[in-house]
């Protein structure tokens, strides 16, 4: 029987999880879903101080979900920091096999380059049970003896690397830490993982764990690589990392399934994005072939759309619950609900994510309407303004209750009183309601004004214009 796709997604806990790392974890899941596979996610926290609990809330926030297999001790995610004693005997078996050598030779505090030199000496390699024993604490490196390494890439194709980058490879620093790449490997192996998809600019780290893979006489992983996604730039770095992450988004307002669409497509080429139109045809449509190696612009717009098309199509229950922390953010009363959901029904039409959703609902809540300068000027130039606000007014008083059958009543009347219509008719209502030129479905919106704000605003913006 053949073996199931294991999909890999490795990650440095941080105390955001960055849009190029959440787009990476999807691609992965997605064709793990695609093939009914396995997606394995490692956390990579060797270094100190990592906390990777809102990396993983993220991801569960996403729908990424992964694999549980706990007769092989594998409890849903790899922790790095737990296997360093078995990442540190696979290096120690790799020097026994004379595939890797020790090296005490002092490396200077600002070298940055991880490859050892000839002049080493290669020390340790005759007696290694006496050199682990020994207060000398070595590097280990690999050798590397090939002029050439070449694999194909599931999305790049064929991918070569010349002897200028095959450099012995550190496996362990002298301090017992595994190199990452390493200790990616050994779990690549170990987890039998098949396929693993990650970004561009990390071609040179896959070589080094496909080097190390052949020395661990492992199964070759399939790699693909993804091009970075390229955010609109910020007026510094603060604000570009800021906005550069899933955290960002999430406190904007975006939902899950928005940001794991747009996520999920931005690599595809935008003349075949038309025939998704969800999370399933994403999976069950998924082919490297749409993915392109071209660098991937964010395009704020199209992520707008996408987290519009999920506000209107979201059962408006689930949607009211999800918008309710932003309507305490911003000070709102929730003790009646249905007045809630019925904001929310109104407003998701026309808002780009919920934070401006709670904001637009800001006219329900405050009598003032802070109209400007254009606006009102808009209202001035039409000289008939007071004529139709009057004639508002007395259509208002012959309804008990202003709904919004009952608005488009009054409408139609003030149109036949005054012979005015579209635009002319309708903008100086709107704007005394709602205080924009353009806003939500107005009739709605009368309703959930009623009859007393709305007949209290008109007169208030008649009191402007005297």
């Amino acid at each position: 029987m053949e073996k199931p796709e294991q999909l890999y997604f490795g990650v440095v806990p941080q105390s955001y999880l960055t849009l190029d790392d959440a787009q990476s974890a999807i691609i992965n899941w997605i064709f793990s879903k695609h093939c009914k596979g396995d997606f394995i996610l490692s956390i990579h926290d060797l270094a100190d101080n990592t906390n990777p609990s809102t990396l993983i809330e993220n991801l569960k926030w996403l729908g990424l979900d992964w694999k549980n297999d706990s007769t092989r001790n594998f409890h849903a995610t790899i922790y790095q920091s737990k296997r360093i004693e078995l990442y540190q005997r696979e290096a120690w078996r790799l020097v026994s096999d004379g595939k890797a050598y020790a090296c005490t030779r002092q490396i200077r505090a600002d070298q940055t380059t991880t490859a050892c030199t000839a002049e080493c000496g290669e020390s340790g390699q005759n007696d290694i049970t006496q050199l682990q024993l020994s207060n000398v604490k070595p590097a280990l490196y690999l050798r590397v003896d090939k002029n050439e390494y070449r694999f194909n890439d599931l999305v790049q194709g064929d991918i070569e690397f010349d002897a200028a980058a095959l450099k012995d490879c550190l496996i362990l620093h002298k301090n017992g830490l595994p190199n990452p790449n390493f200790a990616i490997a050994v779990d690549l192996r170990d987890f039998e993982i098949s396929t693993c998809f990650q970004k561009a600019h990390r071609y040179r780290d896959s070589l080094e764990q496909l080097l190390f893979l052949d020395a661990l006489n492992a199964s070759s992983v399939q790699y693909g690589h993804i091009s970075s996604i390229k955010p609109v730039p910020y007026a510094n770095l603060q604000n570009y990392e800021q906005r550069h992450s899933i955290d960002y988004y999430r406190c904007e307002g975006y939902l899950p399934e928005s940001l794991l669409e747009f996520l999920s497509t931005v690599d595809i080429d935008e003349n075949l994005r038309f025939g998704y139109r969800n999370i399933d045809d994403l999976i069950a449509g998924f082919s490297f072939t749409r993915l392109t190696d071209e660098f991937s612009e964010f395009d704020q717009t199209r992520l707008d759309d996408i987290n519009m098309k999920y506000m209107y199509e979201s059962d408006i229950d689930k949607l009211m619950q999800v918008a309710l922390p932003f309507f305490k953010e911003k000070g709102y009363p929730l003790n009646d609900l249905n007045t809630i959901k019925s904001l929310v029904s109104l407003l998701r039409t026309q808002a780009h994510n919920l934070k401006m959703l709670a904001s637009d609902a800001e006219l329900f809540f405050h009598e003032e309407r802070q109209i400007d300068e254009t606006d009102l000027r808009t209202i001035l130039m039409n000289e008939n303004s007071q004529k139709i606000y009057w004639s508002f007014l007395r259509g208002l008083q012959s309804v008990n209750e202003l709904t919004a059958a009952a608005f488009i009543k009054i409408m139609h009347s003030v149109q036949t009183e005054t012979g005015i219509m579209g635009k002319l008719l309708w903008a100086p209502i709107r704007i005394a309601l709602t205080g924009k030129e353009m806003s939500c479905e107005l009739p709605r919106c009368a309703e959930l004004l009623g009859k007393e704000k709305c007949e209290k605003l008109i007169k208030n913006t008649v009191k402007k214009l005297q």
